[in-house]
């Protein structure tokens, strides 16, 4: 996240002196925005892989969730016959694919939304020495 300002003097520093106009401005804002999230989706990615997932603590919540799902499965695979529950495997194989993926997605976003909120709170909150 960069302000207007600081692409303004990023475009002086430069030689682009005050014809950058509102749409340099925006462009300059957009790429700048787009740079910072690419190299905090990487910070990110490497976070997931080395973090240890023994510190990952689930709520109670998603812990009865977890309890109840696998009863509901177990309920449900064996009411199946063995074709169905090749297929029923393969599907849940790909539902199981496609949350994790999401979660890494989510993980991801939180992380971007997370150092937003820390940039805002720095430039806003208790002044602007951190950015400059």
């Amino acid at each position: 996240m960069v302000h207007g300002e600081k692409v303004y003097e990023l475009a002086e520093s430069v030689g682009i002196n005050g014809g950058i106009g509102d749409k340099g401005l925006r462009i300059g804002t957009a790429c700048y925005d787009a740079g910072m999230i690419s190299i905090l989706r990487l910070f990110a990615e490497k976070q997931i892989v080395e973090d240890d997932p023994s510190t990952f603590k689930e709520s109670d919540m998603t812990k009865s969730l977890a309890v109840t799902t696998q009863e509901k499965f177990d309920k449900l695979f064996k009411t199946l016959d063995e074709e169905q529950q090749k297929m029923f495997l393969e599907y849940e194989d790909e539902q199981t694919s496609y949350l994790g993926c999401s979660r890494e997605d989510y993980y991801i976003q939180g992380f971007i939304s997370g150092f937003r909120f820390l940039m805002r709170e720095i430039k806003y909150g208790t002044g602007d020495e951190l950015l400059k």
